[in-house]
């Protein structure tokens, strides 16, 4: 017996069954819901929150999920930088190379 798994959500699927993917998931994005999505991702903490609910779940538009999986990878790369650039801030000061009162 042949056993193949669903692309969308990885369940088992026998053969000669049929896979469910909805016209709703491969339907593309309009202005108005990419304007939407991207101002959700403005807001601190719910944009997270968002992004992994779109990137992992399992019913959602494949658009949108691809979307939530890039705004991921930008969001761990810039807090990846941003650590790194205020680590070697911090360690400057520590290291006396940069002074916060103007006088060395």
């Amino acid at each position: 017996m042949d056993a193949a798994f669903c692309e969308n959500c990885g369940a088992r699927v026998e053969e000669g069954q049929e896979l469910e993917t909805t016209a709703e998931q491969a339907q593309p994005l309009t202005t108005a819901q990419c304007v939407l999505i991207l101002a959700a991702f403005a807001v601190p903490v719910v944009n997270l929150i968002l992004m992994f609910l779109w990137a992992y779940g399992t019913h959602t538009n494949e658009n949108r999920r691809s979307l939530a999986r890039a705004g991921l990878a930008l969001t761990a790369f810039l807090m990846g930088f941003a650590i790194v650039v205020l680590g070697g801030f911090v360690l400057s000061v520590r290291l006396g190379f940069i002074s916060l009162t103007g006088v060395m």
